[in-house]
């Protein structure tokens, strides 16, 4: 990524994060509701511990703000959602039935088992996946080829060269729809209702919680 400067030719994860943080920490204070923040973001340095706001700490979203500022290497392990979801259940008396747990990720690396979403919700938290994913490279895929694009590893920042023909341009963006589709249909058969955020636009990003707010009260007079 590092070949471009901004604005970059794909989502910035980042910013698309941060703008859904602010936003459900904006909708917390409105509501008069107290606000958690978890990440694993250099927990190996920590000896494996998350950092962690608990709820009700002063000035929330600045401290999370400079946070997120702080996180310039996403060094969380591949199995970071499974542990928070495990990590959480030491606070049930600070996070009460009822309470909303947003997951935010783009839920490409190890996505926790059914009974840990299961396990959450049997607490009677309503768990939120905020799926964070690029539309064009992580969704779906572009019709190129053929054609030679360089891809530097995020470890290391070799560089190789990867020959993708227009067969496999068309096998990549099949596969990316169906693990897309996939995940979603995942959520729902658990009876979670995903967020699905592909831009770092405040205003698309305060439209798709809009949408997932108007289905889940739709949901609730239907019962």
């Amino acid at each position: 990524m590092g070949m471009y400067e901004r604005p970059f030719p794909w989502l910035s994860k980042p910013a698309a994060a941060r703008s859904a943080i602010e936003l459900i920490v904006e909708s917390a204070a409105q509501a008069g509701a107290s606000v958690a923040y978890l990440d694993y973001a250099g927990s190996e340095a920590r000896g494996g511990e998350p950092f962690w706001l608990p709820p009700g700490s002063r000035a929330v979203w600045q401290r999370i703000e400079t946070r997120l500022a702080e996180v310039v290497a996403y060094d969380a392990p591949e199995d970071g959602v499974d542990r928070g979801l495990d990590f959480l259940p030491r606070f049930r008396a600070e996070l009460s039935s009822g309470t909303f747990a947003f997951v935010v990720s783009d839920f490409l690396g190890v996505v926790p088992e059914d009974a840990a979403w299961l396990t959450a919700g049997a607490r009677r938290w309503e768990i939120v996946p905020v799926v964070i994913q690029d539309a064009v490279w992580e969704q779906s895929f572009p019709l190129v080829g053929p054609i030679v694009l360089p891809l530097a590893d995020p470890c290391d920042g070799k560089v190789v060269e990867l020959h993708l023909s227009r067969r496999g341009a068309r096998a990549r963006r099949e596969s990316n729809v169906r693990r897309r589709d996939r995940l979603l249909a995942r959520f729902v058969e658990l009876g979670l209702d995903p967020v699905l955020v592909d831009t770092s636009d405040d205003a698309e990003v305060e439209r798709r919680f809009l949408d997932w707010a108007e289905r889940r009260r739709d949901l609730r007079n239907r019962r």
